[in-house]
Parts: structure tokens; C-alpha cells; sequence
């Protein structure tokens, strides 16, 4: 296909970016982006041919097809289009998901679907400029995947709030904070790795970190007023465990 003066759509680093080709040598494409960027690109990686067009006029165009594609873009029911594929195994042209679910196969609706697929992975993966819908099972592993990662993020959003609280010196200690209080016990007493390290750090400073924690413990009187702040804040006990004081006798 001769590209030479069309606006286009290509894929840049597994991102979908539009180009103005200027010039065509076999299957190398001479592009310009909207930022005057000059590229080379392999016409394999074309996904989109919108428009001819001048090359004076290539910015105010690609912005105004950009915007008509993502407004469709907004429209694209993935899981609808998933279901409707009924579990086939075979890759698609974005041009033919774009024809079963908008009912036409115009640039801009190919477009739309390509950059929705793209920017949401959980009902089909993309293999180069195709899609290949997932089995139910993938589907669902991944379902699970996001759910738990999401569950983890809230709750260390919940520990760094309470983290925060804690190390204000401000806030009576609740029950919401006591399981927080108990990590940072656990943390400081056997040096194992743990969240609540990474979140202390994150609102204290690295260097910070064990310092806060032991002052936390202090006040909440979880370690006596007479521990060493040195040998807490390095996990090492102040007393000889029963077994050595036996073992000593």
C-alpha cells in the first residue's frame, strides 16, 4: 500500500501513535509525529490509515481524528465484544472487531477498538497488530489477579494512613490501629521482612525508619521506658533467652 501523504496510526514502542508519512522506500516509512519528530518506522507496524492530508495541516488533523476516536473509544463494551465472540481461539483484525461491534470498519471506529483493547488487557491479549480473545479460565485468573491486587492496595493505603497517625503522636490508639502497632512489634523484634517496613520508610525516611517504629512502640507501651533504644531499634533482645541462661548455668 502506498502511504506517502496519509496520516496514520503506527505501533511505537507497544503504544499506538499517529505519524504523518512524508516518504516511502519499500516497507520503510519516513514519519513525522505531531511534535515535528522525525521516525522511521517498518510498514508492518502501521495498525491505522486514517487520512490523506497536507503535511502543514497534519497536526490540527490528527488532533481532531484523535478526538473523534476517543470519544468512540468511550463507547467500546469489551466484555460485550469478548461474549460475542463465543470463545473462538483465532486472532482478529482490529478491523473486523471493529465491524462486529460498531457495525462499520471505518479508520477512526478501528482505531477506537484498538486503543481499547490496548489499554485494558483483561478480555484479550494482543499478538502484534491482531487480537486474540482469552478463555473464560484466563478471564477469570485475571479477575482474581486484579481483585487481590486491588485488596492490597487498599489495605496498605489503610496501614499508611494509620502509620501516618501513629507517627503525629497525636492520635489515641483505636483498635483500627492495634494490628498496625503489632506488625511494627513483630517488625522490630525479628527483622523480618515485612510491608509495614516499606510503609514506615515511605513516611518517615529510610534512615527513620526503626527510630520511628520504636517510638511508636514507647508510647503505646509496648517496650518499657528503660529499653535501650539501641539494641530495640537493632532487634536484639536486652535479656538472655531462657535456653542460654540454662545453658550458661
Amino acid at each position: 500500500m502506498f502511504l506517502e501523504g496519509q496520516i496514520i496510526e503506527f505501533l511505537d514502542a507497544d503504544q499506538l501513535k499517529p505519524g504523518y508519512v512524508r516518504k516511502q522506500e519499500r516497507d520503510r516509512l519516513q514519519v513525522i509525529d505531531p511534535r515535528g519528530r522525525h521516525l522511521s518506522v517498518n510498514g508492518d507496524r502501521v495498525a491505522i490509515v486514517h487520512c490523506a492530508a497536507p503535511e502543514g495541516e497534519f497536526p490540527r488533523v490528527a488532533k481532531t481524528i484523535l478526538e473523534r476516536v476517543h470519544a468512540r473509544q468511550s463507547e467500546v463494551d469489551i466484555a460485550l465484544l469478548w461474549e460475542s465472540l463465543g470463545n473462538s481461539p483465532r486472532e482478529f483484525q482490529p478491523l473486523e472487531l471493529a465491524e462486529l461491534f460498531f457495525s462499520e470498519s471505518t479508520p477512526e471506529a478501528t482505531s477506537a477498538v484498538f486503543h481499547a483493547l490496548s489499554e485494558d488487557s483483561l478480555f484479550f491479549r494482543r499478538n502484534g497488530l491482531r487480537f486474540v480473545p482469552k478463555t473464560a479460565d484466563q478471564v477469570a485468573m485475571e479477575q482474581t489477579r486484579r481483585t487481590r491486587q486491588r485488596q492490597r492496595e487498599e489495605l496498605r493505603e489503610q496501614m499508611t494512613d494509620a502509620v501516618r497517625r501513629l507517627t503525629r503522636g497525636k492520635s489515641e490508639i483505636t483498635a483500627d490501629l492495634e494490628p498496625v502497632v503489632d506488625r511494627i512489634q513483630s517488625w522490630m523484634r525479628n527483622r523480618t521482612a515485612d510491608t509495614i517496613e516499606g510503609i514506615l520508610e515511605d513516611v518517615v525516611g529510610p534512615t527513620q525508619a526503626r527510630d520511628a517504629g520504636y517510638d511508636i512502640l514507647l508510647r503505646t507501651g509496648r517496650i518499657s521506658p528503660d529499653a535501650d533504644r539501641f539494641l530495640v531499634t537493632a532487634g536484639i533482645e536486652e535479656n538472655f533467652s531462657t535456653s542460654v541462661t540454662e545453658a550458661a548455668a
